[in-house]
């Protein structure tokens, strides 16, 4: 009759006892050091966790840092306020099982150009079984190392990469969730948060999703936004031992912000519209390789010395500022060497550019094709016959080169031009001369007339 109600009793304070017993032991220093080895090993890195607080099912720890080894894809990473929900049914089945960790803050930084690589004899080796802790209860050292982690929600996230070279930039304020993909992999989705690269205005993230199986990180899809309109698609993967191979996609982006203050002034409205591929190995200490086509839409020029001279010569004012029609180009950015190619500029019944150019160390060297209308050209002497010889597509043409550095670069169609128009004065004169031979002086002082203002 006692029998049961014994058995019960008994087995309500073995109950009790097992419980107190694994509070003790989630709290002690031998679980910590436990799960910093289970880290360690998943992330290739050194990883100190700070003291646990333990509740029911649920521990808490105010911070955890990890410095990677070379394997690693990060050289530093910190998190501040981590509550990690545990199933405890799962210790029975010799595995340690995490529903979800939640982050209030993470920081991490890429590739190893912020801090040097911790040596990978410091991340130990986690053994198959835990080691038996020298004090406390040794009736759980049987507990496999096995981790079955299932969710990472970080609230707020700072991602850097470059650190301490030109190329440094960043992904503040986003909001990452990771789950893991087979035994692996992992897939990471952010959403919001400002993206800041050296040389460029902000961008604002709307999400990204991304595949790490270490060493590669394959971006399925992203879109950044810029603030003033627009959008860019991004797409790729990154090995993060070799190489970085990007595709991105700019819908509609403002051109003024992104280019550089003198040449700001010169161009009003217009935006971009290019597909871009950048490659280049990894980690990032050297500029990668950044190739593609893009056009621009909807742009006024004013303010450029050749516009100016050819509003001058002509005097034709509309010249002065011009309404871009076509813009288009292919470009390929190596090292210090950018080379631009297959240029198409067109201001219809205007004038019509066509070429392309090499920049090589702070130097230019372009050739391009000038077309003005032939209605233009012809009633100015010379022109037509010395400088735009060729007709072609309801335009006359001709060749100018630019050379130099970038600060103060020279053409040679200006001084084409002026000569011709001088040497079309002198034919002028000439011609008069020999209709006039009693009056010798005369072509000298139709000469001295019409040449000395040409080039002044």
């Amino acid at each position: 009759m006692w029998t049961l109600p014994s058995l019960l009793v008994v087995f309500i304070a073995v109950l009790f006892y097992v419980r107190s017993s694994l509070n003790t032991y989630l709290n002690s220093p031998a679980f910590r050091q436990l799960l910093g080895r289970l880290t360690s090993q998943q992330l290739n890195a050194r990883c100190d966790y700070e003291p646990f607080h333990f509740s029911s099912t649920v521990i808490n720890a105010d911070a955890f840092h990890a410095q990677g080894t070379a394997k690693a894809a990060f050289s530093n990473l910190d998190l501040e306020k981590i509550r990690t929900t545990i199933n405890l049914g799962a210790l029975w089945n010799r595995v340690l099982q995490i529903e979800e960790v939640n982050v209030a803050r993470l920081q991490i930084s890429l590739g190893h150009t912020g801090a040097p690589p911790v040596p990978e004899s410091e991340i130990g080796v986690v053994p198959d079984q835990a080691p038996k802790p020298s004090s406390g209860p040794s009736r759980f050292a049987w507990l496999s190392p096995k981790l079955d982690l299932r969710k990472v929600v970080v609230q707020d996230t700072d991602v850097i990469w470059g650190e301490k070279t030109p190329q440094v930039g960043s992904v503040k304020g986003s909001t990452v969730t990771v789950k893991p993909d087979g035994d692996t992999a992992w897939n990471i989705a952010l959403q919001s948060g400002t993206i800041s690269q050296k040389g460029g205005p902000d961008l604002m993230l709307d999400h990204l999703n991304l595949r790490y199986e270490s060493p590669i990180v394959t971006i399925s899809d992203g879109l950044l936004k810029f603030p003033p309109g627009g959008d860019i698609e991004l797409a790729g993967k990154v090995n993060t031992e070799k190489s970085l191979d990007a595709q991105i996609k700019i819908n509609g982006i403002p051109v003024k912000p992104f280019l550089p203050p003198d040449t700001q002034s010169k161009l009003k409205g217009g935006r971009v519209f290019a597909d871009i591929k950048v490659t280049g190995p990894m980690p990032v200490e050297t500029p990668p390789e950044v190739s593609g086509s893009g056009r621009l839409e909807g742009g006024d020029i004013e303010g450029f010395p050749a516009l100016d001279f050819i509003a001058k010569f002509t005097r034709s004012p509309q010249y002065r500022k011009i309404r871009l029609d076509k813009a288009s180009a292919d470009f390929l950015y190596s090292g210090k060497k950018v080379t631009v190619s297959n240029i198409v500029i067109e201001s219809r019944g205007l004038v019509f550019v066509q070429g392309g150019f090499v920049i090589n160390n702070s130097n230019i060297n372009g050739t391009f094709e000038i077309g003005v209308p032939h209605d233009l050209v012809k009633w100015l002497p010379g022109l037509e016959a010395k400088v735009f010889t060729v007709s072609r597509a309801n335009y006359r043409w001709t060749t100018m080169h630019v050379t130099g550095p970038l600060s103060a670069p020279r053409e040679d169609l200006k001084a084409r031009i002026e000569l011709a128009l001088a040497m079309s004065a002198v034919d002028m004169v000439e011609g008069a001369a020999k209709v006039i031979p009693k009056a010798p002086e005369v072509p000298k002082k139709l000469l001295d007339g019409i040449v000395k203002p040409i080039f002044k």
